[in-house]
């Protein structure tokens, strides 16, 4: 509940005066992709997370005091793919984080490029600063502080991924649950 009240309060974010429009940050950056829209998202991740938008994150994830958002986005196309009984439909996705600038702008480096199959059963969140437990290579936690928002990766039911800015501008990609 309090992850969803942290997400209703960002995602009002003011960037420079004025409302931070994120499908023109992506129509910028990602010529031909659009944010994943809730309508494509599991009817039952949809119910059960009450999220507004499920292909969205908004929060502080580099610690710089300025907005950034990451995003599920996927290209307008839709393709096929053949394989007699096992045919289906997908759209090329990408994983992105864009950071603010001073100059209320956004750089949004790809973090990775996901097949998009609906409905989507792929969500994010915002994790504020805490102490996360990440799973090692063992199956145990290994715990940190995180200082900063953080990017959850949920897959519905089945497993989440926390991306967390590290200094050298990388994302720590820590496991919390599988």
């Amino acid at each position: 509940m309090i992850q969803i009240f942290i997400q209703i309060i960002l995602s009002s974010f003011i960037f420079a005066g004025t409302p931070v429009d994120y499908q023109k940050q992506i129509d910028k950056h990602l010529s031909g992709f659009i944010i994943v829209p809730k309508a494509e998202f599991s009817s039952d991740l949809v119910k059960i997370t009450k999220l507004e938008n499920p292909g969205l994150a908004i929060g502080d994830f580099n610690g710089d005091k300025i907005p950034d958002f990451a995003a599920l986005v996927r290209n307008k196309v839709k393709k096929r793919y053949e394989a007699g009984a096992n045919s289906y439909d997908y759209y090329d996705g990408k994983f992105v984080i864009c950071l603010g600038t001073k100059k209320s702008d956004f750089k949004c480096p790809m973090v990775s490029s996901p097949t998009i199959h609906l409905p989507l059963e792929t969500y994010l969140q915002t994790v504020p600063p805490q102490r996360t437990g990440c799973y090692n290579e063992k199956g145990k936690k290994d715990f940190i502080n995180v200082k900063t928002d953080a990017i959850s990766m949920n897959f519905f039911e089945k497993a989440a991924v926390n991306y967390i800015h590290q200094p050298d501008g990388t994302y720590l990609s820590c496991t919390t649950a599988d």
